[in-house]
């Protein structure tokens, strides 16, 4: 079926064609509403239903790009609100909102993140090959399960599970004390990325054009 649907968005280079999966994507799949806990993130099931969270966007578009011939990974990590530059948020989570996954896919420029979930129907240029400053990367997803799961196979052989947390921050806790409580924390610090440079020089550079007309305008 996956296989199928790929062969329907056909293009003649692979940053083409997967533009046109992650076009596909967007706005094909809805979000679904009401409670979502415990039901896997199927590709094949979200590509039937046409329904799906980040995750079901992320691997939907994962499968289609890799049924196409071009390699692509789901990626999970924490979507990070907007900060300025050098400024700090801190959180305490006791729940999954944050957790976020989008793919990165190979094609004739090398290397892209997209993420087709956050694009939808309307906003799907913004989220193709460009890093808004705001995905904050686990690696990939399949990965961070695998060593999730052994570190929770571990901790269960150690002491009593006081705490674990699979989304957005990933810990498990043992304690001797079977009363003790864990109460995840994460804060987030703002450096510079590139849109900041990029926005800084187009600012100067613009200004620095003004001051020129400017100046003819003066001596005429």
């Amino acid at each position: 079926m996956v296989q199928g649907e790929a062969g329907k968005l056909i293009s003649y280079s692979s940053d083409g064609l997967a533009r046109n999966i992650y076009n596909y994507v967007a706005g094909y799949l809805t979000w679904p509403t009401g409670s979502r806990i415990n039901v896997p993130p199927s590709a094949v099931t979200a590509l039937q239903s046409g329904i799906g969270g980040c995750a079901e966007f992320a691997n939907l578009t994962t499968a289609l790009s890799r049924a196409a011939g071009i390699p692509a990974v789901t990626i999970s990590g924490l979507a990070m609100p907007e900060l300025l530059p050098f400024t700090k948020k801190s959180a305490t989570w006791s729940h999954p909102v944050g957790a976020h996954a989008w793919v990165e896919l190979y094609t004739d420029t090398g290397w892209i993140m997209a993420d087709p979930s956050w694009a939808g129907r309307y906003r799907q240029p913004a989220y193709y090959g460009r890093n808004d400053g705001k995905h904050l990367s686990f690696g990939p997803d399949i990965q961070e399960q695998e060593v999730y799961s052994r570190i929770l196979d571990l901790a269960k052989q150690h002491g009593t599970l006081v705490a674990a947390m699979s989304a957005p921050n990933k810990f498990i806790a043992t304690a001797s004390p079977q009363d003790a409580q864990v109460t995840p924390k994460v804060t987030i610090t703002k450096g510079l990325d590139s849109r900041h440079i990029a926005s800084a020089a187009s600012l100067i550079h613009g200004s620095f054009l003004a001051w020129i007309v400017l100046t003819s305008i003066a001596k005429q």
